[in-house]
């Protein structure tokens, strides 16, 4: 077959699920149980794997079983978020950041 090249999938996004679960203290069956309906530990073995993955709706939920944000769940625990860093900026700091941000997304202003 010649042509075309073929499309690969992409690899999904690191979820960093069990960073996160030891970072607060829980075990797999202690995550399971927090939510509701509540799961089995080898449910979550599952989805910090990669085995299975988690819809939308059972991300968030995870995420508030983890006092988290579901985007939180894409870095490290121990990784400061940006939203975070800018929150804490100085207004000057925080509108630098801004502009450049906007110029590399083709935004100007």
């Amino acid at each position: 077959m010649g042509g075309t090249p073929r499309i690969k999938p992409r690899h999904p996004r690191k979820i960093y699920l069990a960073e996160w679960r030891a970072h607060r203290g829980l075990s797999q069956d202690g995550l399971g149980e927090r939510l509701n309906p509540p799961v089995a530990g080898m449910t979550v073995s599952r989805w910090e794997t990669g085995v299975s993955r988690m819809s939308d709706q059972v991300m968030a939920a995870v995420a508030e079983a983890l006092d988290a944000e579901p985007q939180d769940l894409y870095r490290h625990p121990k990784t400061e978020s940006a939203d975070a860093l800018m929150r804490e900026a100085p207004d000057d700091l925080r509108d630098a950041a801004m502009r450049a941000v906007a110029a590399i997304i083709g935004r100007r202003g």
